[in-house]
């Protein structure tokens, strides 16, 4: 959902779904966020979906460092998705 409302806005050069911050040119080895959208302005967002399994706390600190290593980008923690299976 969230990627392809980046994808409509025609703000993001490339947009990649789990793939690594390495290969899609980002810092970060093989952390693989959910989407990530490599900014045509400079800035890149990173986006992470929390599901029923995963704990929100340790998303977020994921989150947390895959930002501190890209300057200039921003994230996002998406949590509403995890109360739809319960």
């Amino acid at each position: 959902m969230k990627a392809g409302e980046m994808a409509a806005s025609g703000q993001y050069s490339s947009i990649g779904l789990n793939k690594s911050l390495k290969k899609m040119g980002l810092n970060g080895g093989l952390k693989r966020p959910d989407v990530v959208g490599i900014g045509k302005n400079g800035t890149n967002r990173i986006v992470e979906v929390v599901s029923p399994r995963q704990d929100i706390g340790g998303v977020r600190n994921k989150m947390s460092d895959m930002l501190s290593i890209n300057q200039g980008s921003v994230g996002r923690v998406v949590t509403w998705v995890r109360h739809l299976f319960r």
